[in-house]
């Protein structure tokens, strides 16, 4: 089931359809039973309720068999669970390639300087690895820049984005991009 879109009006017209698609729940195997259930939604600090995606739940009720577990539905720009957006996740990363430190990425891409969400950040980049290595091939990685840190996760990290970056298709939110093509979410 696509769990990334372009935009919230082509969630909103899958969701409408919910009925005429006979998706498999991952969690009760039961077939045809979702039904849309409401948006989802993010909070920015001093700022108002931005609209994010939409929920389908895996009904239980009415006749249906299903087990009551929701399925998130986002556009594509936004990361799951996370406060920004996928442009300031693009520029920490963006900065981290430029061989800035972890804190200084964080901070030229959000604009505070809070180094303990910096290395939040940097930790769930780093769990994501396996995730990112698997779309590529192993000769990619050998031809991606050697950056020359004393830390081994970042010799691991920095040239297996780099090359993820690097075989996008020269579109401006590369995050989006991965997003929407492989149904994961970035981080």
């Amino acid at each position: 089931m696509q769990r990334f879109f372009d935009t919230l009006e082509a969630i909103h017209q899958f969701t409408r359809s919910l009925d005429q698609h006979a998706f498999l729940c991952a969690s009760c195997k039961t077939c045809g039973q979702f039904v849309s259930h409401g948006f989802c939604h993010k909070q920015h600090k001093f700022a108002a309720t931005k609209t994010v995606g939409k929920r389908i739940l895996c009904s239980k009720r009415s006749g249906r068999t299903g087990c009551g577990r929701t399925v998130q539905l986002y556009i594509a720009s936004e990361v799951p669970r996370l406060h920004y957006d996928t442009a300031q996740l693009f520029a920490f990363i963006t900065a981290l390639l430029a061989n800035r430190s972890i804190t200084a990425a964080y901070e030229k891409a959000v604009g505070k300087p809070e180094p303990r969400h910096a290395w939040r950040w940097f930790k769930k980049l780093t769990q994501q690895l396996i995730v990112y290595r698997h779309y590529f091939h192993r000769d990619a990685l050998t031809a991606a820049a050697v950056f020359h840190t004393h830390s081994l996760t970042r010799q691991l990290l920095l040239p297996t984005l780099q090359t993820l970056f690097s075989r996008a298709h020269q579109a401006l939110n590369h995050i989006a991009n991965f997003q929407k093509a492989h149904q994961v979410q970035f981080m």
